[in-house]
């Protein structure tokens, strides 16, 4: 124990007839005493008294079944007539009494049982004090017969503001956090010990609990109705830390709260189901808000819980897969044991499933573009950060013994991918819409088949001659399919404002079939914003302007992602060109942001325009806007200035145009189901 005992003052005299005497006989432990003084003896009185005792010191027996007391122990406990037929009467006091940790203030233990010798009437009760009141936080009344066999129990029991605190220690395996208090009214305990009937209401005030495998707090005030064997729920709401809220109804049935029978309904609206932050082997982590209705039903072996879902705003989820896994990091690689530990090892396992509950979970779960998706790619072919939303269904489903699967596709509908070009800068390619992500069991199994577009200026003048120098739209394209764990990348190139005779001449240059040849050109266009072309006169001062280029990208690069993390409000993406002989440099300025259905953007390029002379000190501006409105998913409205100064058919007739689109888009499999479509609206 690490205490000093002491035992003092002791007489112990023996009397004939069998009557011992004990007088003064005291145990000092630090400040704690314990001193009995009487007779045991068939008509004698023995008393045990309590001066400052630590009940802390029961602690090494209780640990086991997570309890931790603290307070002292003051007054005695009397014993009449030992020997035969004893009486027993406690009248003892706790200060300062603590439960796990939790103070419950003062308590009195008071027991006899005067009236009979095999029923204890008992009167227990806790009083809290604070500065400015003082309450009852549990109060006990009634009889206790632990001999009978009709009634054992006969109480009452009364809280008021009881911490539910006390709790912690015994849910820690599933739940953390608990906070709030617990009341109730003339709450009926009868029966047998075995088979107890408990009656009432208890009620739940400013109660909260934290899910410790969805890393989500619930917070709830409301009644739990108990009816015997049954505990019911009515419309019994938890709500979550904005507010959100679920719905249960149902009961939770025991036998004996032995076995038990469970059936409830939950209904949540927007409510957050996931707040986890990145550990080691997740296998998914973030943050989830829905709206979801579930059924939880079962026993106490097993746990089925089924239901619908959809994603609301908010979702961000990562899903951090990667190719790079080591030994020691790779969980389904077993290191052989010896036989006697290898038997040691499952028969723990055998005893940990037997403990275990049992859980089936189904769970069909609608995904629209209100979730963000983030995987980090980090292999040999590719890497970089994709985020992307869409829609979908998607089948999931879980059991205790391991087993996790999903199946479905999610559409995307936008997304970006942050692409790392040779570790020197980061370059945000915007993902098509059209792209998909497809699961066919394994949720790491995942497979991509997406679209994302980097859109740039780029001179033509390295293929096609000086005469081409005025920059032109490019867009660098990188397709991503595959296994999430191993994703293959192929680049393409488009060049969508030129006419159709220089996109033929530029590409008889370049062999778009030819991997190797596309990478060469995609890693030229992002690191110097310039063509590379092996053979001609420009080769020479693309690359020598290409070590600058570069440099200034990186260090605009770095520039971008200041800006974006110090302005919140918008996306504020920064690049820049550097000019060849005939052309100025030029820097790019990005501003974007989407607000609920509208999507804002504002591009602007400062330099660069072909028709500034080499000796101007004059600068031009060239400048795009636009404002998209997505009023379903497949119509949509845009509002728009576009500049025309990389239009040649367009750039002497005006400097910008603006116009109204109306985009509708439907999707068929083949022309017969266009007509077969009409053919039942002209029926209706």
């Amino acid at each position: 124990l690490g205490k000093h005992i002491t035992l003092y003052n002791n007489h112990i005299i023996g009397m004939s007839n069998g009557d011992i005497s004990v007088m003064n006989l005291a145990v000092s432990l630090d400040v704690s005493k314990i001193n009995l003084d009487g007779m045991i003896s068939e008509n004698g009185v023995l008393t045990c008294s309590f001066k400052d005792f630590d009940i802390s010191l029961a602690n090494m027996f209780l640990e086991e079944n997570n309890i931790k007391l603290a307070g002292v122990i003051n007054k005695d406990i009397k014993i009449n007539n030992l020997l035969k037929g004893f009486s027993f009467t406690s009248n003892l006091e706790i200060d300062g009494l603590a439960l796990n940790e939790i103070p419950l203030g003062k308590a009195w233990l008071n027991v006899d049982n005067s009236l009979a010798p095999d029923v204890f009437t008992a009167n227990i009760k806790l009083l809290y004090k604070t500065q400015d009141s003082q309450y009852l936080p549990l109060q006990l009344v009634g009889t206790v017969a632990p001999q009978s066999d009709a009634e054992q129990m006969n109480l009452s029991i009364n809280m008021e503001r009881f911490d539910l605190g006390v709790l912690n220690g015994f849910l820690a395996s599933f739940a953390s956090d608990l906070e709030g208090t617990l009341s109730c009214k003339d709450l009926k305990v009868r029966g047998m010990f075995s088979s107890p009937e408990i009656i009432g209401q208890i009620h739940a005030e400013q109660a909260a609990m934290k899910i410790n495998m969805l890393g989500t707090k619930f917070f709830f005030t409301d009644d739990i109705k108990v009816d015997r064997n049954k505990l019911s729920f009515d419309e019994f709401t938890l709500k979550d830390a904005q507010g959100n809220k679920i719905q249960i109804d149902g009961a939770v049935a025991h036998n004996d709260f032995k076995s038990f029978d469970i059936d409830l309904k939950a209904v949540a609206d927007k409510i957050k189901i996931l707040d986890t932050k990145e550990e080691t082997d997740q296998m998914y982590y973030g943050t989830a808000y829905a709206s979801a209705v579930v059924f939880i039903q079962g026993d106490s072996t097993m746990i089925n819980i089924s239901g619908t879902a959809k994603t609301e705003p908010g979702t961000s989820l990562t899903v951090p897969v990667t190719s790079k896994e080591s030994i020691e990091e790779n969980n389904f690689i077993v290191f052989a044991a010896p036989k006697d530990t290898l038997t040691q090892q499952m028969q723990a396992s055998a005893q940990e499933e037997e403990k275990s509950l049992d859980y089936n979970i189904s769970l069909d779960l609608n995904v629209n573009p209100n979730a963000k998706l983030y995987i980090p790619i980090d292999f040999t072919q590719v890497k970089g950060d994709l985020a992307a939303a869409g829609n979908g269904d998607i089948k999931i489903a879980m059991d205790s013994k391991g087993k996790f699967s999903m199946i479905g596709t999610v559409a995307i509908d936008n997304g970006k991918f942050k692409f790392n070009i040779m570790d020197l800068m980061e370059k945000t390619f915007d993902i098509e819409q059209g792209g998909t992500l497809t699961w066919n069991g394994d949720p790491a199994g995942g497979i991509l088949d997406l679209t994302a577009i980097y859109k740039t200026k780029a001179s033509l003048a390295s293929i096609l001659g000086e005469t081409y120098s005025k920059p032109v739209d490019v867009e660098n394209i990188i397709n991503i399919t595959g296994q999430m764990t191993n994703p293959q990348p192929s680049f393409d190139i488009q060049l969508p404002n030129v006419d159709d005779q220089t996109r033929e001449q530029v590409f008889m240059n370049i062999d778009r079939s030819d991997e190797k040849v596309m990478l060469e050109q995609t890693a030229s266009l992002l690191l110097t914003n310039q063509f590379y072309l092996s053979q001609g006169n420009y080769q020479n001062n693309a690359l020598q302007s290409g070590v600058t280029s570069s440099v200034m990208g990186m260090a605009f690069s770095q520039l971008s992602g200041m800006l974006t993390n110090m302005v919140k409000f918008v996306d504020v993406g920064l690049n820049y060109t550097t000019g060849e002989e005939a052309l100025a440099g030029q820097m790019d300025l990005n501003v974007g942001k989407s607000f609920g259905k509208w999507d804002l953007s504002v591009n602007a390029t400062l330099g660069g325009d072909a028709t500034t002379s080499k000796t101007s000190d004059a600068t031009n501006v060239i400048g795009d806007m636009s404002a998209k409105y997505k009023y379903t998913e497949n119509l949509q409205f845009e509002v728009f200035n576009h500049s025309n100064a990389n239009d040649f058919t367009k750039y002497n007739v005006s400097p910008y145009t603006q116009g109204i689109k109306l985009i509708y888009k439907h999707d068929y499999n083949t022309i017969k189901d266009i007509w077969q479509r009409k053919k039942k609206k002209d029926k209706q």
